[in-house]
């Protein structure tokens, strides 16, 4: 899979999961749009597509794998801002 030129189908998935995050985020937002999120997010193509953009240091990383030397700092810090 070339990470850089997703198919229709799984642009059609990252769509979806943007559409469900923004609408999981509304004032409307509800259990139904974090279940199709979840869903999604497992979909085998997802998960290869978000492993290889990891692997290129592409996607941010998330708290769980932010070093240890982080914890408690403000994201300025972190970046070395003020």
């Amino acid at each position: 899979m070339d990470m850089l030129k997703p198919s229709a189908a799984l642009l059609c998935k990252l769509g979806s999961i943007a559409v469900h995050a923004a609408e999981l985020t509304s004032p409307d937002g509800h259990a139904f749009d974090r279940a199709a999120m979840l869903s999604v997010l497992s979909d085998p193509e997802v998960v290869g597509w978000l492993a290889a953009m990891d692997a290129a240091a592409l996607l941010p990383k998330t708290r769980a794998q932010m070093p240890h030397w982080t914890a408690g700092m403000s994201a300025g810090t972190v970046l070395g801002m003020p």
